[in-house]
């Protein structure tokens, strides 16, 4: 009779291995910050020494640099896919909804353990803001000609009040609007007190956000309707 051998466990290759200790990095220099993170820490949490580690990432600072760039990916493409649509008023209360909702909840396809990546952005803005401003730099330069155009477009249709703000001012306190409520939901209890669930709330922060957008009640009536939206973004992102 045979005596099986005990199996070793399977090693992952180098671009898997490297993968594994980004996704190990992201949400610990999140919480923690780059500062307050170590190259212990981050070993620790990926289940591998700090030679191995270094191996893949010569320095704290290229692992962190990586991450951030990881962090970047989904919303890129997400971004990508949101800028096919034709520009007109619909597309423009479409772009409003998933603006907010997307900050709010976390861009489609985003797996569990890159959630925690989104946190970069508000630990960036408390230390020297590079990865902040990356990311608002790369998502204007994305997107942000296609919102003004979809803008335009609702101008032209008679769906927007005339005021003297510029159109990608408009959209970007917008996002600045978002982010301070995806900010303030970071702890297990949001540190404002609202009325209703999240999901109620984000509607509501959208509506609020196209009203200050200087759309019309006749636009809002034709195109405000949350869960036609909804299943909008669901279908364009299946």
């Amino acid at each position: 009779m045979s005596i099986a051998r005990n199996k070793r466990p399977k090693r992952l290759k180098a671009e898997e291995r490297k993968q594994s200790i980004l996704r190990a990095a992201a949400p610990i220099i999140a919480r923690s910050g780059f500062s307050g993170t170590s190259v212990r820490d981050i070993a620790l949490a990926a289940g591998v020494s700090e030679a191995l580690l270094y191996k893949h990432f010569p320095s704290k600072q290229a692992l962190y640099d990586q991450a951030a760039v990881a962090a970047r990916e989904s919303s890129r493409f997400t971004i990508q896919r949101l800028a096919t649509l034709e520009p007109s008023t619909e597309s423009f209360v479409l772009l409003t909804y998933a603006t907010v909702s997307f900050i709010v909840f976390g861009f489609p396809g985003r797996k569990a353990h890159e959630r925690g990546t989104e946190r970069l952005v508000f630990r960036s803005l408390l230390e020297d803001g590079e990865h902040a401003r990356s990311v608002f730099a790369e998502t204007a330069a994305a997107w942000m000609d296609y919102v003004v155009q979809s803008f335009d477009a609702a101008v032209a249709a008679g769906d927007v009040v005339a005021m003297s703000v510029e159109p990608a001012h408009r959209f970007r306190f917008v996002q600045q609007m978002a982010l301070a409520l995806r900010l303030s939901h970071l702890p297990p209890r949001p540190a404002f007190e609202y009325v209703g669930s999240k999901r109620e709330l984000t509607d509501q922060a959208v509506l609020f956000s196209l009203r200050g957008l200087g759309l019309t009640d006749r636009a809002l009536a034709r195109y405000f309707h949350p869960q036609q939206l909804q299943s909008t973004l669901d279908a364009l992102f299946k």
